[in-house]
Order: structure tokens, then sequence, then C-alpha cells
């Protein structure tokens, strides 16, 4: 659907239907899930990703789901570090004796190819309380777990994952696509609880530019406001992100929809699980 500068901007200053339809009860639940996560969660900080998962675990339980704890143990070498920006001019360390747990959650037995899996990372960087990083992203999948509730199975379900180690280089992801079956689709819920109609508050990464300038002038178009939900998709599924957006939108959510040029699989799953 083509916008003109117009148009988005006056939807962008109409006010959101929080009331009936977005329950405050669930806002406040997913507010509780992120105080009560808390932050940093990192594998130096002493029992924080311990809390973290047993409060996640104890939550997807509550509503239905069975559990699994995935366990690995990535090989040492050079990664992106996860303490934050330690000075140097690329933020990469030596890591090694990596012990890391993903939470993966079902509600009809183990997970099939063709599923949807809708994942979230748990952990932060070493100087992060990881509100919006990604306390948001967690805190939806809780709430998703709430409110999903199947009495039968299909020959496609729902998977729901909590991943470790992504500041360190997705390496919880990466060992889910290593081990899970093909999934139909797969959502992944990064950063998404801050919101501003402020003109001039969003920023646009240079890079984005030459991903998708498309994307770029949409931002233009609302003036630079954050007021928007970014969807990042390939081109195997671009058709569910133009769903997202359209069924967004009929509840007053803007999205700004981003063409990620790397190829689809089996070459794509192939560079995603490296």
């Amino acid at each position: 659907m083509d916008w003109t500068r117009a148009e988005l901007t006056d939807l962008s200053m109409e006010t959101l239907p929080y009331g009936d339809q977005y329950s405050s009860t669930g806002a406040d639940r997913m507010l509780a899930d992120i105080r009560a996560i808390g932050g940093p969660r990192h594998r130096d900080v002493h029992g924080s990703m311990e809390r973290a998962r047993d409060y996640c675990r104890a939550e997807l339980t509550t509503a239905g789901w069975t559990v699994t704890d995935q366990e690995f143990n990535p090989a040492a070498g050079l990664r992106i570090s996860d303490h934050g920006r330690p000075g140097s001019p690329l933020p990469i360390r030596w890591s090694s004796n990596l012990h890391g747990v993903n939470l993966i959650a079902t509600r009809h037995g183990d997970p099939k190819p063709g599923d949807t899996l809708v994942i979230a990372h748990l952990d932060t960087v070493f100087t992060s309380p990881g509100a919006d990083d990604n306390g948001s992203g967690v805190a939806v999948i809780l709430e998703l777990a709430r409110r999903i509730n199947w009495t039968t199975s299909g020959t496609a379900d729902v998977v729901l994952a909590l991943v470790d180690f992504e500041e360190t280089g997705h390496l919880g992801s990466k060992h889910l696509a290593r081990t899970l079956p093909r999934p139909g689709l797969v959502i992944c819920l990064d950063s998404v609880g801050v919101y501003t109609d402020a003109p001039g508050s969003q920023k646009v990464p240079a890079a984005l530019g030459v991903i998708d300038r498309c994307a770029v002038d949409a931002i233009k178009a609302l003036d630079n406001r954050g007021n928007f939900l970014m969807v990042v998709h390939r081109d195997n599924s671009a058709d569910a992100a133009s769903q997202f957006a359209d069924n967004a939108l009929q509840d007053r959510l803007l999205t700004v929809l981003v063409h990620d040029g790397r190829p689809n699989p089996p070459r794509g799953q192939a560079y995603t699980r490296q």
C-alpha cells in the first residue's frame, strides 16, 4: 500500500487505540515481565541469566507450554564483544568456555517442519539494563504464550524460543537453526518497546540506505518519527511481512518494510547456520 507524506503524517498523529482492544492488563503484564527479568542479563553477572530463564520458564509453563532447555557449548573463537564498547575500533574479543541455554516452548510435541518459529534473545551486553534490547521482545513472547490457546494440533504449529548469546554473534540462534527442523516462517522480535511521535526522533543508519532506499524514504515521510515497527524480511517471507503490515495498519500501527537481499534457503539457511 502506497501512502503520501501527508497521509502518513496524519495517521501517525492520531491517538493509538490502547483502549479495550489493547487491554491495560496485557500492557501491565509485559511491563512486569521486563522488570522481573531485570538486567544486565549477562554471563559475567552472576546468576542473572539463570534468574531470567527461571522466570520465563515458569511463565511459559503456567501458560500451558512445554519448555525444553537446549544447552550448547560454542567453540572458542574471536567474536563480537558482549561487554558493550570495550574502547577498541572493532569490538572483537576472544571468547572461550561458553555455555549457552536456549529455551524452546511448544504446545503439541516436538517442533515439526513447517512450524512458525517466534524467537527473541534473552541476553544483554554487560553494560545494558536490557529493557528494550531485548526485554521488550521477551515480554512480547511471554504475552503471546498467554494469548495462544489451541486445543488441537495441526500440521503446523507455533514454536517459541528465547535464545542465548545473541550479543556474541547470534550463537544461540545459529545453534537453533542447526538443530531444529526447517520452519515455515521465522519471526524474530528485537527491540520493539520504544515509541515516540516526536519529529526527528528516529535516527537512520547510513547502511539502511544501501540495503533498502525505499525504507529510508518511508521514514523520512514520517518526519523521522520513531513511531513505527520495522519489519525486515527476505524474498520468501515478503508475503508474510506485507500481511503483517496490512493487519497492523488496521490497528493504526505503522510499519516500515525493509528487504533483506540475502539469498533464500537452502543457501540462506546455510548462511544463517554458520
